[in-house]
């Protein structure tokens, strides 16, 4: 059996995938879906290498006669069995990673901006991240609003309760440690914050995940 190169289109389906879970990606992950989102190009592409994988062969044959049959609900078993299909490239093949990106002709600077603040996000402020672009504060702001659809400030607090939200699910470290991990100065304002993104307390979030 010949070795299976799975070639993945950034398209409609895949963002429905990616809408179902706040999914912790890696940095390369991160990076390809914020090019994607924010620069609004086509033909990028994710080449997962997953080898001789006869459980990710299965699925996408589920998914081809799935697709040809044209049955009832056929959307909603198109879905499942695609999400499925995610969580198995990224459970068995996150490092077995190609992404090929195309290039966009405006606002050039906004991924390599995005994966500044992926790698500083926990002492990152808008003034000196400007600074070290080379903007002044207030075009810079503009910038990542233009080019993002978000402020600075959203992207900022994504980034922390997101590795928050990791560190809750795969580490054993305390709420507090785990505050300090991501920036936040004061835990009752990350408590806050986590409670209102995610609809429940970091100690909630951990057993509930834990738990399943």
């Amino acid at each position: 059996m010949t070795a299976l190169p799975l070639i993945l289109s950034c398209g409609h389906l895949l963002f429905r995938v990616l809408s179902f879970s706040r999914l912790l990606l890696t940095a390369h992950l991160r990076n390809f879906f914020f090019h994607v989102l924010y620069q609004k190009t086509e033909g990028n592409f994710l080449i997962f290498h997953a080898g001789e994988d006869a459980q990710i062969r299965s699925t996408l044959e589920d998914l081809y006669i799935e697709y040809m049959l044209h049955a009832r609900y056929r959307s909603a078993f198109l879905n499942a069995q695609l999400m499925m299909l995610w969580a198995q490239l990224l459970r068995y093949h996150e490092n077995d990673i190609e992404s090929i990106l195309t290039k966009s002709s405006g606002n050039s600077s906004i991924p390599e901006i995005l994966n500044y603040l992926s790698q500083n996000y926990r002492t990152a402020t808008l003034h000196d991240t400007a600074a070290h672009f080379g903007y002044s504060t207030s075009h810079f702001s503009t910038l990542i609003r233009e080019g993002t659809g978000r402020t600075f400030l959203t992207i900022i607090k994504e980034l922390k309760l997101s590795q928050a939200s990791r560190a809750l699910r795969e580490t054993s470290l305390s709420i507090s440690s785990i505050c300090e991990l991501t920036g936040y100065e004061n835990p009752e304002h990350f408590m806050r914050l986590f409670k209102k993104t995610y609809g429940m307390t970091p100690g909630e979030y951990r057993k509930e995940h834990r738990e399943n």
